[in-house]
């Protein structure tokens, strides 16, 4: 009977056994099967993401190929318009040319030359500027006119050629002529510094270190740069910068000449002999100023420390360099005593060029500190 039992338990432990060697052999197979399916999974994401980026770069390439096509585009429309524009255009060349400036009537006058691309001998030719018709007079193939317009006021789209042949009247628009602006430059520019201090008798002292740059713009001459320090609006010290500028182009000038014997000394030269200034269109050079008043000043006086210009046409240019308050504070318990004196810079944050003539036309001009 135990035979038979133990025969029974045997068998039923080799089911077992085979049993868990078929759950194994699945569970490896499965393994296995998923190890595939993943790999599989993992290449084709890694070949997608290869083709994403490959389409990116495609992408990429052709919306800079589209950006670049636009821009072509865009100028071939401007060529063909410019082209087109030119073709039709009934003026081959034309000059505005300033002739003069009179600033006794706010005026200036300019040469016009324009030269038709077609024309017959009966052709007349007038310019606009504005409303004002100017009438041009035949030579050769171009046409001449002078034209006296007011300063400061702008021409630009506003200037017309009109061709008259017959009936026939066809017209032409300058587009690139503004006029001219007067007060459109920068006719003087300082750069560098002030140093003010003030001594206990209440005298004001000054050392300044300055580039001054001069520029007529081809309008003004300058017979007159000089640095003025004025005290509540009284001018109170004045040093001439342009003679000291032409005295240091003189000298430049003579160390640049080859080296001559000494001229014969006659009863006419004088070596105090006043030098005489002549007006420039340009200056430029450093200039080391120091000045100290002659009289003391009083509590809240004003200083004013600027470059002016005089023009040989009548107009005055003036450039703040600083601009300082004068305190003389009391000893309340020993009046007695002298003040003690301060002087205050203003803090501004820019500067004011102002622009003026004889008649009383002023024109300002903020610019900004250097």
């Amino acid at each position: 009977m135990s035979e038979i039992k133990e025969k029974k338990i045997r068998l039923r432990r080799k089911g077992e056994r085979k049993k868990m060697s078929r759950v194994t052999r699945n569970l490896i197979i499965a393994v296995v099967v998923l190890s595939v399916i993943v790999g599989i999974l993992g290449a084709a994401l890694v070949l997608t993401d290869v083709e994403l980026r490959k389409l990116s770069a495609q992408m990429t390439y052709m919306q800079d190929t589209v950006s670049v096509i636009n821009s072509n585009l865009d100028n071939l429309g401007t060529n063909i318009t410019a082209q087109l524009e030119e073709e039709t255009s009934l003026v081959e060349d034309y000059q505005i040319k300033l002739k003069s400036i009179n600033f006794e009537t706010k005026t200036y006058t300019v040469d016009v030359t324009i030269v038709p691309k077609e024309f017959t001998e009966s052709t007349e030719t007038s310019v606009y500027f504005g409303t004002k018709e100017y009438r041009m007079d035949k030579d050769g193939f171009t046409y001449h006119t002078t034209a006296t317009l007011p300063i400061n006021e702008s021409y630009e789209g506003n200037v017309t050629v009109l061709f008259t042949d017959g009936t026939k009247r066809t017209t032409e628009i300058i587009k690139y002529y503004h006029g001219i602006d007067i007060k459109g430059h920068d006719y003087i520019t300082c750069t560098g510094e002030t140093e003010q201090s003030i001594s206990k008798e209440g005298l004001l002292s000054e050392k300044s270190n300055l580039n001054i740059k001069v520029d007529g713009a081809q309008l003004f001459s300058f017979e007159e740069i000089s640095y003025v320090v004025s005290v509540n609006g009284t001018e109170v010290y004045t040093y001439n910068l342009l003679e000291e500028y032409e005295k240091k182009q003189a000298a430049e000038a003579d160390t640049d000449e080859p080296e001559a014997g000494p001229e014969p000394e006659t009863e006419t030269q004088t070596e105090d002999a006043e030098f005489e200034t002549e007006p420039v269109d340009t200056m430029e050079q450093p200039f080391a100023l120091e000045y100290k008043l002659e009289k003391p000043l009083e509590d809240l006086d004003r200083v004013s420390t600027m470059v002016r210009l005089k023009t040989t046409d009548g107009y005055i240019m003036t450039y703040d360099i600083s601009n300082s308050t004068i305190t003389a504070a009391v000893n309340a318990e020993k009046p007695e005593d002298p003040p003690t004196y301060a002087v205050t810079k203003d803090e501004i944050t820019r500067l004011l060029f102002i622009f003026y003539d004889s008649n009383g036309g002023t024109y300002r001009k903020s610019v900004a500190i250097h």
